[in-house]
C-alpha cells in the first residue's frame, strides 16, 4: 500500500512539475497574478480589465474595493496577500490559495462558499496552467461521523453543510460542520450539543496535502 501511495504522489508531482515548466515564462508568483490569470468562466465572470480595476481599487482603498461582474453582481475584494485572496459576492465568497509543493512547484486551491440557511463550501485544486486536479489527492474528506454521534438518530442530519475557511496568517484550513445553524426540530439546545462531537476539523498544508 505504501508503494502505491508513493507511486501516486510521484505521478502527481510529475504532472505539477510539467505544468510549471510549460508555463515557466508566465508562471504567476502571487495571488494577484493568479487572480488575473483565472479563466473568466470560473465563478467570477469578470474580464481581465475589470479584475485589474478591482486590484487597483484595493491598492488605493482596501475598504472600498468593489466592481460589477457581467451579471451585475457586486464583487468585493476583502483580503489580498502574496499567497491568498478573498472575494465576496452577495451571499457567496471565493478564496484563492497558492500552495507550495515540496518539489518547489505550486498548485492553486479554490474554495467556493454559498451561505443560505447555513454556509456550504466546495473545494478544488488546479495546476499553474489551470488544469483541474483530483481533490482527494490533496485533502482527505471527513465523513459525518467525525462530527456527529452515530447513535443519534435524526433524519435532518442527512443533509450536511460543510464550510471551509483558510486563515492566511496561521496557514491553517478549517472545515466547519454548520448543522447547528439549522432548524433540526430539536427544541432543547442542550440536546444539539449532545449529538455534536466536534464542529471543526483543522488542517495544515505539508507540501503534499492538507493533513
Amino acid at each position: 500500500m505504501k508503494n502505491i501511495i508513493k507511486y501516486r504522489w510521484k505521478i502527481v508531482l510529475a504532472l505539477v512539475s510539467s505544468a510549471t515548466i510549460l508555463s515557466l515564462h508566465s508562471n504567476p508568483q502571487s495571488a494577484k497574478d493568479v487572480f488575473l490569470s483565472m479563466p473568466e468562466s470560473t465563478f467570477l465572470y469578470l474580464t481581465s480589465f475589470n479584475r485589474m480595476n478591482l486590484l487597483n481599487s484595493y491598492s488605493i482603498n482596501p475598504m472600498q474595493a468593489s466592481i460589477l461582474n457581467a451579471f451585475g453582481d457586486t464583487i468585493t475584494l476583502k483580503n489580498l496577500t502574496k499567497n491568498y485572496l478573498l472575494l465576496k459576492i452577495q451571499n457567496a465568497s471565493l478564496q484563492l490559495i497558492i500552495l507550495p509543493m515540496i518539489n518547489k512547484s505550486k498548485i492553486y486551491c479554490i474554495i467556493y462558499t454559498i451561505c443560505e440557511l447555513a454556509c456550504d463550501s466546495f473545494i478544488e485544486f488546479y495546476s499553474v496552467s489551470w488544469e483541474q486536479l483530483q481533490t482527494n489527492l490533496f485533502i482527505k474528506p471527513i465523513i459525518k461521523s467525525y462530527f456527529i454521534d452515530e447513535n443519534f438518530n435524526n433524519t435532518s442530519l442527512d443533509i450536511s453543510f460543510i464550510q471551509f475557511i483558510y486563515n492566511p496568517k496561521t496557514l491553517l484550513l478549517q472545515q466547519i460542520y454548520n448543522v447547528t445553524n439549522l432548524s433540526l426540530g430539536i427544541e432543547d439546545q442542550q440536546q444539539k450539543q449532545n449529538f455534536l462531537k466536534k464542529n471543526t476539523k483543522t488542517y495544515k498544508w505539508n507540501g503534499f496535502q492538507f493533513v
